[in-house]
């Protein structure tokens, strides 16, 4: 249990570290950038791995055992992308598409029917 709450904090700053580089921010904006996935998963991945095999852990079992509750969190994670409006898919003109306001523009005309890429993320987790 240690090494996988180990590897949830340390994901967590791998998963803001990765959105600092992916928007080319400077680390002065550690606590003002958002998250990404794709760096929690590294970090935490490797945390789990390295820490199996230093402790003589079996890595596989570790890795099987954090597998379910690593895709539980993202998806509820894609939630949260949902209402911080960060994550949005390509603007479509389908009846499945979600009117949703992109933070990337001014308020005002800012509204875009867009695919749900983030409730569909979430939905094929489950």
């Amino acid at each position: 249990m240690w090494l996988t709450v180990l590897a949830n904090g340390v994901g967590a700053a791998g998963a803001r570290l990765w959105s600092l580089i992916l928007n080319g921010q400077a680390l002065k904006s550690y606590f003002k950038t958002g998250a990404c996935i794709q760096g929690f998963l590294a970090a935490a991945l490797s945390t789990i791995i390295l820490g199996s095999l230093v402790f003589g852990l079996p890595t596989g079992r570790v890795v099987d055992a954090t597998a379910a509750g690593l895709f539980f969190g993202m998806a509820l994670g894609r939630a949260g992308c949902f209402f911080s409006r960060c994550c949005y898919g390509r603007p479509t003109d389908s009846r499945w598409g979600l009117l949703q306001c992109h933070r990337a523009f001014p308020a005002w005309f800012s509204w875009v029917q867009s695919r749900p890429t983030h409730w569909a993320a979430s939905c094929s987790f489950h």
